[in-house]
């Protein structure tokens, strides 16, 4: 496989790495980038190419640090409004477990690369207390007026 020549360029300020080649790979340091559109743009992965970014595991890291930490926060807000409606014991830790063994599932598919259906299904499962929790709360709110 041909190497690809990489520039890496600090342009005000915000460093980015720009391949040249045409969907061959190449390596500059920890990264490695496909086509000649590709960025590793602060350490965020950008494809503007027809081809794909094959990025290091530092990157991988950090995106799945940011896809969890989209979906976490959120989930800490609604589930301290739910704990205020005052819901059984029980449920609400069942809640609680269901979203945090399949968050833990979701990141560990987004960094092991596991098989496809794997990281969706753990999304999806971990989604449904949420929209259970907020149901419960919708409803609550409805019922007091």
């Amino acid at each position: 496989m041909e190497k690809v020549a990489c520039v890496w360029s600090n342009h005000s300020g915000s460093g980015f790495l720009h391949c040249l080649g045409q969907c061959q790979t190449a390596e500059s340091d920890d990264h490695t980038v496909s086509s000649r559109n590709d960025l590793l743009i602060q350490n965020r992965c950008v494809s503007v190419g027809s081809c794909c970014v094959y990025s290091s595991y530092s990157c991988q890291l950090v995106e799945a640090h940011r896809n969890d930490m989209e979906n976490i926060f959120p989930f800490l807000f609604l589930g301290a409004v739910y704990s205020l409606i005052g819901p059984s014991l029980a449920v609400a830790r069942a809640h609680f477990l269901v979203f945090f063994l399949f968050r833990m599932l979701h990141t560990v598919a987004y960094l092991c690369v596991l098989r496809a259906p794997t990281r969706s299904l753990a999304y999806v499962v971990a989604q449904v207390p949420c929209v259970s929790m907020a149901v419960q709360v919708l409803a609550a709110v409805a019922s007091s007026w």
